[in-house]
C-alpha cells in the first residue's frame, strides 16, 4: 500500500496532493461529480466509465512518465479537484503537456484552481516541460481570467469544438511557454 505524500496547505482545512493509487475510488466518483455539476468540461455525465482497478492503472501510468503530473485537491478526507499536465509521449512532443482542471462547485472561488494551476506551472520546468497548452470553452469566463491571470495566452479559436445540450460550443485554445 502507498503511502500518501505530504499535503501542501491552500488553507487550514484544503491541501494539495499528488493522486496515489490509493486515491482511485476517490478520484473515480469526484470524475463523475464533475462531470454532472458543469458543461465546461468534455464529458457528459454517461461517459465517464472504468473501474477503480482502471483509475489505479491510469495513475501509475501517469507517475511512470517523468513529463506528466497529476495533484489532487483535499477538504479534509474528500477530493473536491483535481488537475493533470499529461505530457507527450513521443520525441518532439515531451517539452508540452495539456493540462485539464476541475474543482467542484462547492468549492469555486476559494483559490484552489490557481493553487492547483500554480503547483503544476512551478513543476513543469523541473520535468522538462516548456509548454503548458489547454482548451477551455468561450463561455468559461471564470476559468479563462485564471489562465491569463497565471500567463496563459490565446492561440486561437476551435469553433463548435463541443456540442453541448443540443448547441455547437466554442473553445479556445491556450498556451504558457515556460524556460528550463
Amino acid at each position: 500500500m502507498a503511502t500518501v505524500p505530504k499535503c501542501l496547505p491552500v488553507t487550514m482545512t484544503m491541501e494539495i496532493r499528488p493522486a496515489t493509487v490509493d486515491d482511485a475510488e476517490a478520484l473515480l466518483a469526484l470524475r463523475h461529480r464533475l462531470a454532472k455539476e458543469t458543461d465546461f468540461t468534455s464529458w457528459d455525465p454517461g461517459e465517464i466509465q472504468g473501474t477503480v482497478e482502471k483509475q489505479r492503472d491510469a495513475i501509475i501510468a501517469f507517475d511512470a512518465r517523468g513529463n506528466s503530473r497529476y495533484l489532487l485537491a483535499c477538504d479534509g478526507e474528500d477530493l473536491v479537484g483535481l488537475i493533470l499536465a499529461a505530457g507527450g509521449d513521443r520525441n518532439r512532443l515531451r517539452h508540452r503537456a495539456v493540462i485539464a482542471l476541475g474543482i467542484l462547485r462547492s468549492h469555486w472561488s476559494r483559490g484552489i484552481a490557481s493553487r492547483l494551476l500554480s503547483e503544476i506551472i512551478d513543476w513543469a520546468p523541473g520535468a522538462g516541460v516548456t509548454r503548458l497548452t489547454l482548451e477551455v470553452n468561450v463561455t468559461n469566463v471564470r476559468a479563462i481570467s485564471l489562465y491569463l491571470r497565471h500567463g496563459f495566452v490565446f492561440e486561437g479559436r476551435h469553433q463548435g469544438s463541443m456540442r453541448i445540450n443540443g448547441a455547437y460550443v466554442d473553445d479556445y485554445a491556450m498556451a504558457l511557454m515556460l524556460e528550463t
